[in-house]
């Protein structure tokens, strides 16, 4: 899905973190890290329990691997590997998202 496409979706249900997510990962493909990094925490602050979940996480920790922000993307993937070692399921969508942050921290 497209960024804008997102974008527009959120405008029209701006409660819904799940919303958020698919947001923050559209402009973080599209290049855009500091607006995933915004979507993002957007999506955690509207979860039902305020803390998000490995979705949001593992495409904030990716975000934040911009210069500078390395302490603050460790730390963020270090809380998504929490969340995934509570589940690990080895549904075929969770490992293609493990797989992408495990490489790109691996080049860190």
């Amino acid at each position: 899905m497209s960024a804008s496409v997102a974008q527009r979706m959120t405008e029209l249900d701006p409660s819904a973190g799940a919303i958020r997510n698919t947001l923050g990962v559209a402009r973080f493909y599209a290049g855009d890290a500091r607006g995933a990094v915004t979507a993002l925490e957007e999506s955690i602050r509207l979860s039902s329990d305020g803390e998000g979940d490995e979705f949001d996480w593992l495409f904030l920790a990716m975000a934040h691997l911009e210069p500078g922000e390395e302490e603050a993307a460790v730390l963020r993937y270090e809380r998504s590997l929490r969340w995934l070692e509570q589940d690990p399921s080895q549904d075929p969508k969770m490992v293609r998202f493990r797989a992408e942050p495990e490489e790109r921290f691996r080049e860190c």
